[in-house]
């Protein structure tokens, strides 16, 4: 009987710390350059979160009110979870006019305003200069208790990469 008990409060806090939801800030920092476009240096971008199976967390960043649709693997993510070009507390705006710094930052919730659960994340960017799909690249980073910085090496049209996850202090006593 005593095994039983033992097993079932071992089992009881595994569950409770699988599913630990830590708050905290992710700082996200992209430099961006030219694909060699035909619009260039006009440029339409996003950045968005997506859990470890790919499934769509939350837009950060939106530069693309009118071609959005050209930014196809932001729009298929969003679709996939019936929030077609969510952009629910989001940094948005038109098409920018020059590639330069980009910052954004995320408060670890869903586009619901719910906390998520800790784990890995993919940090998506997307960017086209064309009437069609540009270049898109992706990044893990580890959203938990601890702090932790990711510096990814530079991709084609994204260098000077930075995510850099903080817990709030009420996490980190834990």
């Amino acid at each position: 009987m005593g095994r039983k008990i033992l097993f079932t409060v071992i089992i009881a806090l595994l569950s409770i710390n699988g599913m630990a939801q830590t708050a905290g800030e992710l700082k996200v920092e992209v430099l961006t350059s030219s694909t060699g476009g035909r619009y260039t240096p006009r440029n339409s971008m996003a950045i968005w979160v997506e859990d470890e199976s790919g499934k769509f967390v939350k837009t950060l960043v939106a530069h693309a009110e009118k071609r959005k649709i050209f930014l196809t693997n932001w729009k298929n993510s969003t679709s996939k979870a019936g929030a077609e070009f969510n952009t629910v507390d989001a940094i948005s705006s038109a098409t920018r006019n020059t590639h330069d710094k980009v910052s954004c930052t995320w408060n670890g919730k869903d586009f619901n305003q719910k906390l998520v659960a800790d784990g890995k994340y993919k940090i998506c960017i997307e960017l086209t200069e064309i009437n069609g799909t540009g270049v898109y690249s992706s990044f893990i980073i580890n959203k938990g208790r601890s702090a932790k910085t990711v510096k990814p090496a530079n991709v084609p049209s994204f260098s000077d990469i930075s995510l850099v996850w903080t817990p709030s202090k009420a996490a980190k006593k834990k």
